[in-house]
């Protein structure tokens, strides 16, 4: 059990670095990713507040996006940013 946990870390954080990469590459508006990630955020909020889960586990679906949508938030896939600057410039 604990290594399917480890992989839906691993996907959750290789999501998070798969969307920089990709508003990166094709030059994405900032608005709109800001936008798509709050919603993102208010909709997983809500859903959690719907279901009122008072269980510990929420299963590994919901462990990777928890996963994504904090390594999002606290800039995982940002660091690849000045490595994938110059083929923006190009």
């Amino acid at each position: 059990m604990g290594l399917v946990a480890l992989a839906a870390l691993a996907v959750g954080h290789a999501a998070a670095v798969a969307i920089v990469v990709a508003s990166v590459l094709w030059n994405a508006d900032r608005a709109v990713l800001q936008w798509s990630a709050a919603a993102l955020i208010a909709g997983f909020a809500l859903l959690h507040l719907w279901r009122r889960a008072r269980r510990g586990a929420a299963g590994h679906a919901g462990l990777a996006l928890w996963c994504f949508l904090m390594s999002t938030a606290h800039g995982a896939g940002l660091v690849l940013v000045p490595a994938l600057a110059p083929l923006c410039l190009a």
